[in-house]
């Protein structure tokens, strides 16, 4: 879940994934392309457009939104597929590299919100919610199960069509209520 104001520049909100060749990723989302949400690996740049699109959801509007991006373990850039708020959003572009480019996230991984790398912090884009990461490929059904109508459901059981728990490898609730810190609720 993430909730964006309006902002300028291109803005990282999540980066994840081995630091090597094809291993990382950069989800961010770019006015500079009219609100554009993209997911950079090495050399290749896929977009999802924003104001050029009426069927991409503007989630610049201060408004919570569930946003799950989905990919096989391995694969190529046309297998990835962008759900908001439960409803995947079909017109993706390749914007540069390939569509066939491959792409491993590796076995190792890093995650960083708000931050264009592990290292370079920035301000913060978005207020989250509820951020998780799998190491396996969620089904649509499972999407529209986690999404819950606009009610987070507990990651950490599965529940419906979910049925994912046993692959979650992060689970970030932001339920500390005070702090600069967040729990991992998993056992990673």
């Amino acid at each position: 879940w993430a909730r964006i104001p309006s902002f300028s520049g291109a803005k990282s909100f999540i980066d994840w994934g081995n630091t090597g060749s094809n291993q990382r990723w950069s989800f961010q989302i770019d006015n500079s392309y009219n609100n554009t949400l993209e997911l950079q690996g090495s050399g290749t740049l896929v977009g999802w457009k924003g104001d050029d699109n009426s069927d991409i959801v503007d989630i610049t509007n201060n408004a919570w939104h569930h946003i799950v991006l989905t990919a096989p373990s391995a694969g190529n850039y046309n297998s990835l597929k962008l759900y908001i708020d439960g409803i995947e959003q079909t017109s993706k572009t390749i914007l540069s590299g390939s569509g066939t480019d491959s792409f491993s996230t590796g076995s190792s991984i890093d995650v960083s919100l708000g931050a264009r790398g592990a290292d370079s912090p920035i301000n913060i884009l978005a207020d989250f919610d509820e951020v998780g990461l799998f190491n396996v490929e969620l089904s649509a059904s499972a999407v529209t199960a986690i999404y819950n109508n606009g009610n987070p459901l507990d990651l950490s059981s599965n529940s419906g069509n979910y049925s994912s728990s046993s692959n979650l490898q992060l689970y970030w609730k932001f339920e500390e209520g005070t702090g600069l810190s967040v729990n991992d609720e998993t056992a990673n």
